[in-house]
């Protein structure tokens, strides 16, 4: 939730990878959210998923490499994540190839003894900019998602029967979903470690250069291509004026 992964090394184009290959236990990753969040010329794991209940709502993915994200099928379909895909904004870059989401039928046929066949539910995403597998892009949120979708290997649209139409089971306090667009005008605002409390119970902004520019990145669709093999300095962190506390309470005396 409102986190950054960025400006991966292109050796190891991954963002996040939740799970592994299918047969090694995935049955056990379950039950995770990864909401509101930026990715920015991060590779194409965006994320890669392998499990069960798995949410990805309201996140941004900007200027990605081959692909947005993927999940893992077994070559025999009796395992595969329990996925929902709901209003994120994914917005092609100058590194970006063609493709969003890519399901990968991998050669073994372990199937993981509890996990499902594969259950995905993909709705409400933006693509604002086209593809040539997508030519128009996806600017309206009600529009058919499943073109998005497609095999590594032969570009087969998912098959009817691992697509679902529902939502995933919700929890009672579950994830608050907006429009694809609101989200990426939320996420371009609040993402990172970007407010901080004034003495007087106050939030102000305190978005670092890095974060600041790869914020812009996504504005004004600009970023690295091809990504840069070599890390960038970090920023001077200035030393800043404690605040007067005169009982020594830890609380500032304006609290």
């Amino acid at each position: 939730q409102n986190c950054f992964f960025a400006e991966v090394h292109p050796t190891e184009l991954q963002a996040l990878t939740l799970g592994a290959s299918v047969g090694v236990g995935n049955e056990m990753l379950h039950h995770i959210s990864v909401h509101n969040s930026l990715f920015v010329s991060s590779g194409y794991r965006n994320p890669q998923i392998s499990g069960a209940h798995m949410e990805i709502i309201n996140n941004v993915v900007y200027n990605w490499d081959h692909r947005v994200g993927d999940f893992i099928v077994s070559a025999d379909e009796t395992a595969g994540p329990e996925v929902d895909y709901i209003n994120n904004y994914w917005l092609r870059g100058p590194q970006s190839g063609t493709n969003h989401l890519r399901w990968d039928d991998r050669p073994d046929t372990q199937a993981d003894v509890n996990n499902p066949a594969a259950s995905i539910y993909i709705v409400g995403n933006i693509v604002p900019v086209g593809s040539s597998l997508v030519p128009g892009g996806i600017t309206d949120p009600t529009a058919d998602n499943w073109t998005l979708a497609r095999n590594q290997g032969n570009e087969a649209i998912l098959s009817l029967v691992h697509r679902r139409t529902t939502v995933l089971s919700q929890p009672t306090y579950p994830v608050p979903v907006v429009s694809a667009s609101n989200a990426c005008d939320n996420v371009l605002l609040q993402a990172g470690a970007n407010m901080r409390l004034s003495s007087d119970g106050i939030f102000v902004d305190t978005r670092d250069a890095i974060d600041t520019r790869l914020v812009n990145n996504v504005k004004n669709d600009t970023g690295p291509t091809p990504y840069p093999t070599v890390p960038g300095t970090l920023p001077d962190v200035v030393a800043g004026t404690a605040y007067t506390d005169t009982d020594g309470d830890g609380m500032p005396n304006d609290y």
